[in-house]
């Protein structure tokens, strides 16, 4: 059973980060970038089988022409006892040789398209998945060193939150007061409203 295309990604990123982790661990916006290779993913495996089948359609041409080059050697060699044979060799072995330049050279020309496709979107998928790694790593590396070891003493992180007051004018004298002020600090007056 094969892999999802997401699933391919978390495998490609695991060994390049160092360490296993869960997408369930990731931030949404990392979790984002890796739902974003799957697109690269699926062009690359769309080019990849279709350089497959140019690479069996090209071994089935190599088959024909060799078969009807060979037919056409028979033929030209049994010229020698009738001339007539000879003819029809000369015939397959035309036949063949045109055969063989317009279709090799056709599908040679698919061949190194494709394959210049796929060497572009692997390029572009490592350099994508490097990027990635590291912004995994950097995000995770701290939670899994502590599963690692979690004897090691952790690192106390504080957060300072800071409110921000809004301030609005009196209704009496114009003067500046918190928004959650029920009285006016410079006339005393309750606040309306």
């Amino acid at each position: 059973m094969s892999l999802s295309l997401r699933a391919r990604v978390i495998a490609d990123l695991t060994p390049r980060v160092g360490f296993p982790f869960s997408e369930q661990e990731l931030s949404p916006s990392v979790r984002k970038s890796v739902g974003d290779l799957e697109p690269l993913y699926k062009q690359l495996d769309d080019k990849s089988t279709e350089f497959s089948r140019l690479s069996k359609q090209r071994n089935s041409l190599q088959f024909v022409t060799l078969t009807v080059g060979a037919l056409g050697l028979i033929f030209a060699l049994a010229g020698l006892v009738a001339w007539q044979l000879g003819i029809v060799g000369i015939i397959f072995l035309g036949c063949g040789a045109k055969f063989a330049f317009m279709t090799f050279t056709e599908n040679t020309e698919k061949l190194k398209t494709r394959g210049s496709e796929m060497s572009k979107l692997t390029a572009a998928a490592r350099s994508r998945l490097s990027f990635l790694s590291k912004a995994i790593y950097d995000e995770l590396s701290a939670m899994h060193a502590n599963r690692a070891n979690p004897q090691a003493p952790t690192a106390v992180v504080k957060e300072t939150v800071v409110k921000e007051v809004v301030m609005i004018p009196c209704s009496y004298c114009r003067g500046l007061m918190p928004q959650t002020s029920v009285f006016c600090p410079e006339c005393g007056a309750r606040r309306k409203g």
